[in-house]
């Protein structure tokens, strides 16, 4: 097994770890606090990333760690992990499966393995640097469409005081504009009996 190799399998054993706090969550009443940028964070987020943080420092004590709620350590480390143990907390708060457990491995300041495992559908996404990407054991390849048109669009709005507005309207008006003949709703649909 190669290191990158190493660090991937590490990785997955994190987002299993995190899983299972978040999904004892899963949910429930959940107490929401608002960070200074307003976006929202929760026990469960905590106590998940806290979970992931100790288990690198067990095995990997000399890696560095950029987390989403407890900050960052060891910054000018080799071997760097960063950390959102529920992406998409605003999903995850109001019982919309569609959030993920987030991980990614930098050695010497260069990607080199990403791991996004979505609990509730048991999906786990992961990529290594120059061995492909996976969706549990099938390997994934890009599709042969040469249109928008003809293919599904899916986005996130970014949260209020953070990323560009104006820059993500303008970019989304453009998708819309060059395939708004076939245009894709199938997530919208979907999402909609999630919205409260």
């Amino acid at each position: 097994m190669t290191a990158i190799t190493e660090l991937a399998a590490f990785g997955e054993k994190l987002a299993d770890a995190s899983a299972e706090i978040v999904l004892n969550y899963w949910r429930s009443e959940l107490e929401v606090i608002r960070k200074s940028d307003e976006s929202p964070v929760t026990k469960a987020d905590r106590e998940a990333e806290k979970k992931i943080r100790q288990l690198i420092e067990s095995e990997y004590p000399h890696h560095g760690i950029s987390g989403e709620e407890f900050g960052n350590v060891r910054l000018d480390a080799e071997y760097i992990w960063s950390l959102d143990p529920i992406d998409g907390t605003t999903n995850f708060m109001h019982g919309n499966p569609n959030f993920a457990i987030s991980i990614a491995a930098e050695v010497d300041n260069k990607l080199e393995a990403g791991i996004v495992y979505c609990p509730i559908f048991d999906e786990l996404f992961f990529a290594e640097r120059g061995k492909g990407a996976f969706l549990n054991d099938r390997r994934l390849r890009v599709a042969k469409r040469n249109k928008l048109s003809d293919s599904v669009v899916v986005t996130g709005i970014p949260h209020i005081g953070r990323g560009n507005k104006e820059q993500f309207i303008e970019e989304i008006d453009q998708i819309i504009s060059d395939c708004v003949k076939n245009f894709n709703f199938h997530l919208l649909s979907c999402t909609d009996k999630f919205v409260s």
